[in-house]
């Protein structure tokens, strides 16, 4: 089993793979926050997709209330739009933040983020996009949360 750093890099590597399969470039890893030249934190991937940027944090469990809190600030002093990509939400609470920030969260299935060379090809579990579910048998998310504002339709 990957533990610590090497399980961070792992699900990091993975997120990106997804963000390109889901046609967004994946423009930076690890960029550094910093206000008046101090680093008070960094964003694990930087992509971006039709001319807009995303901050992008990965956790490689649930994402919890402090995650959504982390991405949300750091996706403004960036000026991007933030997203959170994990194996779902850890609590009603987190949920109901996401969505009242405008937070695009992903969740991506156990198998998914434990070992790339084996996603899912084919098995039937559909995303949604926002309050929409439809199938989509290629795609080895088992939801995305996109707030209205940030649809690509």
């Amino acid at each position: 089993m990957v533990q610590g750093k090497a399980a961070m890099r792992s699900s990091e590597s993975i997120a990106a793979n997804l963000l390109q399969q889901m046609g967004y470039k994946v423009v930076e890893m690890h960029k550094k926050v910093t206000i008046n030249n101090i680093e008070i934190s960094d964003v694990d991937i930087v992509a971006e997709k039709n001319g807009i940027k995303y901050a992008v944090e990965v956790k490689a469990g649930p994402a919890d209330v402090s995650s959504i809190r982390q991405i949300y600030v750091n996706s403004k002093l960036l000026n991007m739009v933030p997203m959170i990509i994990s194996r779902g939400l850890a609590d009603e609470k987190a949920e109901e933040l996401a969505k009242e920030l405008n937070v695009i969260f992903i969740s991506v299935s156990d198998q998914v983020i434990t070992n790339l060379g084996k996603l899912p090809r084919s098995h039937g579990r559909g995303f949604g996009v926002s309050s929409g579910l439809h199938d989509a048998p290629s795609s080895p998310l088992r939801g995305v949360y996109v707030p209205p504002t940030h649809t690509s339709r």
